[in-house]
């Protein structure tokens, strides 16, 4: 396991009442669906296509969209993106960094036309 939290202590990060009701995952055919029908990237046609999956961004906001009603998100990779940090919540500014794990580029374009079909409300600076 990776990350801060090592996967060895899920309560100190999720409570000591952590239990399946509170959480909820994605069946990995959803996941599957999600990259083969709106995110397939050319980068599945490179050396690196084994890397290559959606960001977690991007599965939550596709999630949202086929569970909500109305969808509304902020930021989602601007045009002018490197003005900025990478997560809209950071204090100290760190470079969006584009790499083969995702394709940012594919899912900025998606979003932009996501928004102008009114399916999604996208805000960006």
């Amino acid at each position: 396991p990776e990350g801060p939290d090592k996967g060895d202590r899920p309560q100190t990060y999720f409570g000591p009442e952590a239990s399946a009701r509170k959480f909820k995952l994605l069946h990995p055919d959803f996941i599957s669906y999600l990259r083969e029908r709106f995110l397939k990237s050319k980068l599945i046609n490179t050396n690196f296509g084994d890397l290559y999956m959606p960001s977690t961004g991007a599965l939550m906001l596709l999630t949202a969209l086929h569970t909500c009603d109305q969808v509304s998100a902020y930021g989602f990779i601007t045009s002018n993106y490197w003005k900025f940090s990478d997560h809209y919540f950071e204090r100290i500014k760190k470079p969006l960094i584009f790499y083969v794990n995702h394709d940012l580029s594919l899912e900025a374009t998606l979003w932009k036309k996501l928004h102008k079909a009114g399916i999604l409300r996208l805000y960006q600076r």
